[in-house]
């Protein structure tokens, strides 16, 4: 008997709570893309350019990633060489790490030309 109770107390509570909530306010709808108005200031761009200018005081790779661990790039770092490189990066990343011999620095992209030593 309780169980019977328990399954109607439970199926109750899974048909009266999923209740879908009608608006009654009707949104303006466009009809066609040509219809949509855009400021000719829009950009349209997903993504940014930057130059990184790397170097570092021994032959290792160095990695640039965002901050939750997506490589952008990855590379060779010599000795007394700067590595100049232009990556992508998606427009809504404002920092990046740049990770070297167990270094992990956090740069701001607020520039489009990025320039890092790595010193021991």
């Amino acid at each position: 008997m309780k169980r019977i109770i328990f399954i109607l107390l439970i199926i109750s509570a899974v048909t009266t709570s999923c209740r879908k909530d009608f608006n009654d306010k009707q949104q303006e709808s466009i009809g066609t893309m040509s219809d949509m108005e855009v400021s000719d200031s829009f950009n349209w761009k997903t993504t940014k350019d930057y130059v990184f200018n790397l170097s570092g005081s021994t032959k290792d790779f160095v990695q640039i990633k965002s901050t939750e661990g997506d490589i952008y790039y990855k590379a060779l770092l010599y000795p007394g060489k700067e590595h100049i490189t232009k990556v992508t990066i998606p427009s809504y990343v404002k920092q990046v790490e740049l990770v070297y011999l167990n270094q992990k620095i956090v740069v701001q992209l607020d520039a489009n030309k990025i320039d890092y030593s790595f010193n021991r």
